[in-house]
């Protein structure tokens, strides 16, 4: 069982905070991999459902998970890549610029990625652009974990609340799948 701080806030001259309650698996076969435990795909009734339920809801870190998936579903960035992603200027083009998390010696892409700015549609930089700006002044504040673990807890805590038999959830990484499931609105990368 985890805990997950649901809203913060004042009340007769007293702080409340209200919890929820997130349920792991009730059985987990470790002979499978963490990849095989994870859903595949996000249909837009889900992400429909998932958009309400946060925009509907005063969660604490509602609005950071909203930005976040927002900007995950247009960009395929993995959850942990967002810590460093930024906008720069490449050889004369406006790049989203990310160290690249499966960066290896065995690998074949190199330690970063960039994408065309050009390759969003405005409303997508938009969508990256607030986020990048949220996660600047979490990062400023010192509390990217926190932001993380916050984010990735109440979407477990929401899966568990929208679909409470359902063993394969929607998951920050379940995100950058989405986008490569589209490969019509894949943005252009030039690295």
């Amino acid at each position: 069982l985890t805990l997950i701080p649901l809203s913060l806030y004042w009340n007769n001259n007293k702080v409340k905070l209200k919890l929820g309650v997130a349920k792991g698996k009730k059985k987990v076969d470790l002979s499978r991999s963490t990849s095989g435990l994870r859903k595949k795909n996000i249909t837009d009734e889900e992400y429909q459902a998932l958009e309400k339920e946060i925009v509907d809801s005063n969660y604490l870190w509602g609005d950071g998970l909203l930005l976040w998936v927002r900007a995950s579903l247009v960009t395929g960035l993995r959850p942990n890549e967002w810590e460093t992603a930024k906008f720069d200027v490449i050889d004369g083009r406006d790049v989203l610029l990310v160290n690249n998390f499966k960066h290896n010696e065995e690998r074949t892409h190199g330690p970063t990625r960039s994408f065309l700015r050009s390759s969003f549609s405005e409303e997508d930089v938009t969508h990256i652009d607030e986020h990048l700006a949220f996660r600047d002044k979490i990062v400023e504040m010192g509390v990217y974990d926190n932001y993380y673990r916050g984010c990735r807890d109440l979407l477990r805590y929401i899966n568990g609340k929208l679909w409470p038999k359902r063993l394969k959830n929607i998951n920050l990484q379940i995100l950058k799948k989405l986008v490569l499931k589209v490969q019509s609105n894949q943005p252009k990368r030039i690295s």
